[in-house]
């Protein structure tokens, strides 16, 4: 495409018989037609040329690894008038533990455990929720504490499991009760 117009005027001399004007004609003639096709040539080549588009398209999936979440009780901190223990599976993590109290003889002793629990993934956050319950609300009440309700990645914190005897127990008969306190570690990627 040209993007104007040319106008070329050449002119003509006869001289000495027009021997030497034509030889000049022939030059100018060279010159004007040569200057021509360069002309256009550019200007075709102006039009050839353009942008080019260039695209790049795919898919990315990103799939959930169970190996990228771990959160598990990793210490006893503190047993009063309980023994506790973290129960070990090979290869798993520690997500149980076990206890059993001592010398609980009247209203108002109690028994005490605290865990450590840490999240070990390498991004994840943990939102953590506790439920606790017991058998025997008539004998024992039993509370649980999480020291934060949201664990970083590679941080800890601590479950503080407390059973308080209500009522003296009377007669031959012991007081028993089953406690199940349930951690609910939610990974959150916000």
């Amino acid at each position: 495409m040209l993007r104007g117009a040319i106008t070329i005027i050449f002119k003509c001399n006869l001289v000495n018989g027009g021997k030497d004007s034509m030889k000049q004609n022939k030059k100018t003639l060279g010159v004007v037609v040569f200057t021509l096709l360069a002309v256009i040539t550019l200007g075709l080549g102006y039009a050839a040329i353009s942008a080019i588009i260039l695209t790049i398209n795919g898919t990315a999936t990103a799939t959930p690894d169970t190996s990228n979440y771990s959160v598990e009780f990793t210490e006893i901190l503190q047993e009063t008038n309980a023994d506790a223990d973290i129960l070990h599976e090979d290869g798993e993590p520690d997500v149980n533990v076990t206890f059993t109290t001592s010398g609980l003889t009247k209203a108002g002793d109690t028994a005490t455990v605290q865990v450590k629990i840490e999240n070990n993934s390498p991004d994840l956050k943990a939102n953590l929720s506790i439920n606790t319950s017991s058998t025997n609300s008539e004998y024992f009440s039993v509370s649980s504490v999480l020291a934060d309700n949201v664990l970083e990645a590679g941080d800890y914190t601590t479950v503080t499991l407390t059973v308080t005897v209500l009522k003296t127990p009377i007669g031959d008969n012991s007081e028993t009760t089953t406690v199940l306190s349930t951690i609910t570690a939610t990974p959150n990627n916000d």
